[in-house]
């Protein structure tokens, strides 16, 4: 017996390539991914056909290949995705409709926690609405050693007899001749709504399944749950005539109403205020006037009166109070503000050579050498410098300061007498840098330390 055909399509660049599914279509079927375009050609040798998430529109030439494909006697699985053919960007609702099925552009999304790390990632456990589903997901749990689910009352038995995870899923519309075969269930919003519909006997032949989410058998979730025991249960009620679905619960499945619920976000940036419903009005017009609302008679005029004498007050006519017209002015400020003086400006430190201020005395000395180039003519200038740099001038500087009169003896010992300007004749010659610093040099090399060699002399 030849072996059947089944057709994976990608022409209109479907988001799930299902090779797991492939996996379990294997031991039926020869599988192949259909790249060519769906013409009546390609389809007359396969038996069938899935379209996993489309994102290409159907031409009219290709809708009308399918329908003759399902009338032909051929199988098909449509599965598309959250949002419906609006996110998609196809069309396939068009082709559905003619079967009474349409997808909803909408997501079911789990109104509790479940332990999946996104609400769309809704695990459904009680989704099962006709009992042949039940009765072969029972089946496939004997087989692999798996308890069945036993609770009390048999729809809820039916419901809860299979357990899957629908990941970023849609609700469809069915209608007759299309029956839903899962809901999404109680635990997920919307809630008991359709997530995937059947339809038999087209023509006494085709079969076709549509489920709101292709992620239920993708890849990476269908090993989740029991969504592979679901992928067998569909694939053996699209390839065997037998197997067919409980006609009881096909015409009353257990289902819930849609209910449009209000954009709350877009609700929000409209708001208005409540609307108040108006009275009726009575028969008797006559009984919507008070008359005792306005009144005019003396019987206040006793309690008045009465008050005088209760707080000790002389029935008196009123007086008129004299205007008093001169009052007080506060104490005038003049209107002036104290002045702004200009701030002192900061140091101007870049105009420092930081590196000669903070020289070491052998650095500046070995600075000053460089700078000297004829000895002879600046002989005079180096050791004064060099007496700056060792602090030999401001010991003079201080002993002038104590004594006055050494500031004479300074002037005619460096021959600086007729000049101008108290610093340059204050400043000692380089003869006398020259005697200290020997001075100093005799007094390290006495013995004798308490010796009075190193006192300047002038």
């Amino acid at each position: 017996m030849a072996r059947r055909l089944a057709l994976v399509n990608a022409t209109k660049r479907e988001l799930a390539g299902f090779k797991a599914l492939r996996q379990i279509l294997q031991p039926d079927f020869d599988v192949l991914i259909n790249k060519d375009d769906l013409r009546y050609t390609t389809l007359k040798e396969c038996f069938l056909l899935i379209l996993g998430g489309s994102q290409d529109k159907f031409t009219k030439a290709e809708v009308d290949t399918l329908w003759q494909f399902l009338e032909d006697g051929g199988r098909m699985l449509v599965m598309l995705s959250e949002g419906g053919e609006t996110k998609l960007g196809t069309n396939i609702n068009y082709f559905l409709e003619h079967y009474g099925v349409a997808v909803n552009p909408d997501c079911v999304v789990s109104s509790v926690y479940v332990g999946q790390p996104h609400p769309k990632r809704a695990i459904i456990s009680d989704g099962v609405l006709n009992r042949e589903i039940a009765r072969e997901a029972n089946r496939a749990k004997e087989k692999g050693s798996e308890k069945p689910i036993i609770t009390t009352g048999k729809k809820e038995q039916v419901a809860r007899s299979l357990s899957i995870l629908y990941p970023f899923g849609a609700t469809l519309e069915v209608q007759k001749p299309a029956v839903p075969i899962l809901s999404s269930g109680k635990q997920c919003t919307p809630m008991q709504r359709p997530i995937a519909a059947s339809v038999e006997n087209i023509k006494g032949k085709g079969r076709l399944v549509v489920i709101g989410g292709y992620h239920l058998f993708d890849d990476e979730f269908i090993k989740e749950e029991q969504n592979k025991i679901l992928a067998n249960i569909i694939i053996n009620y699209l390839k065997d005539t037998t197997f067919k679905l409980n006609t009881l619960d096909s015409e009353e499945p257990d289902l819930l109403s849609a209910v449009t619920t209000p954009d709350t976000i877009d609700l929000s940036s409209r708001v208005r205020s409540e609307l108040q419903e108006s009275e009726r009005v009575p028969v008797d017009y006559t009984s919507l006037f008070d008359p005792t609302l306005f009144k005019f008679d003396l019987m206040n005029i006793p309690p008045v009166l009465n008050l005088y004498r209760q707080m000790s007050l002389p029935h008196q006519i009123l007086a008129l109070v004299p205007p008093e017209f001169e009052v007080p002015l506060p104490s005038a400020k003049f209107a002036v503000f104290p002045p702004q003086f200009r701030e002192l400006p900061k140091p101007h430190l870049e105009l420092f050579d930081l590196e000669e201020e903070f020289a070491s005395e052998r650095v500046a000395l070995a600075k000053l050498t460089n700078k000297c180039t004829n000895a002879e003519d600046e002989l005079e200038s180096f050791v004064q410098e060099s007496g700056e740099i060792l602090g030999i001038n401001a010991l003079f500087a201080q002993a002038a300061s104590l004594k006055p009169s050494i500031t004479e003896d300074l002037a005619q010992k460096s021959g600086a007498k007729g000049k101008t300007g108290q610093n340059e004749q204050q400043r000692p010659s380089a003869r006398l840098i020259l005697e200290f610093m020997l001075r100093q040099i005799l007094q390290f090399r006495c013995q004798n330390q308490g010796s009075e060699i190193g006192k300047p002399k002038f």
